[in-house]
C-alpha cells in the first residue's frame, strides 16, 4: 500500500488565469468593476461580464466605437434580435409620445 504526504509540500494552491498580465492592482480593480456589473446587470453571468470588462480594457476606444456602430447598423442574422430592436424602439416612441410637459408660467 503506498502512503499519502499529508503535509501538503509541494502542493501549490491554483493561481487565476491572467492572460492579460494585469497586475494586482490591476485585478483589484477588475474584481471592483466586475462587482458593480454584477449589481447593475444581475442577470448577466459573471463569465460574460469578464469577457466585456477584459474587451473594453484593452481595446482602443475607436475599435469599440467602430464595434457598436457595426452592430448597431448590420442586421442581425438572428431573427429574433431584430424583433426586440424594434420593440424597444416602439417602446421609446411610446414613452415619448406619453411625456407630460410643464408649463411654468
Amino acid at each position: 500500500m503506498k502512503n499519502i504526504d499529508i503535509t501538503g509540500l509541494g502542493l501549490e494552491r491554483r493561481q487565476e488565469d491572467n492572460p492579460f498580465n494585469y497586475t494586482e492592482d490591476q485585478l483589484t480593480e477588475k474584481k471592483l468593476a466586475l462587482k458593480m456589473m454584477k449589481e447593475l446587470w444581475a442577470d448577466v453571468p459573471d463569465t460574460y461580464a469578464s469577457w466585456v470588462y477584459d474587451l473594453c480594457k484593452n481595446t482602443e476606444e475607436d475599435k469599440i466605437k467602430e464595434m457598436m456602430e457595426k452592430i448597431d447598423n448590420t442586421p442581425s442574422r438572428f431573427r429574433g434580435l431584430e424583433d426586440v430592436k424594434r420593440l424597444k424602439k416602439e417602446q421609446e416612441e411610446r414613452k415619448n409620445k406619453n411625456k407630460i410637459v410643464e408649463i411654468n408660467n
